[in-house]
């Protein structure tokens, strides 16, 4: 299911996508950038899994839906 990843199991690795960057970027210093950066890719990573959520929810919800259906013409 959402084990974390173990020694035996690879890190799900997400692709980061440059995108252009708004005029302040170039102000930034160093140590910002890389802490944007760093935040940016938590912030991907967090988009993937609320997806992963929202589609393993409407699994549950197709199967539940199929069962209630069957139910129905079987009465």
């Amino acid at each position: 299911m959402g084990a974390e990843p173990g020694p035996g199991r690879p890190k799900k690795v997400v692709e980061f996508k440059p995108r252009p960057r708004p005029r302040w970027f170039a102000f930034a210093k160093a140590a910002e950038i890389s802490r944007i950066l760093f935040l940016e890719a938590r912030i991907e990573r967090r988009k993937a899994l609320i997806a992963d959520d929202h589609a393993e929810r409407l699994r549950i919800q197709d199967r539940c839906v199929k069962r209630m259906e069957r139910a129905g013409r079987l009465n």
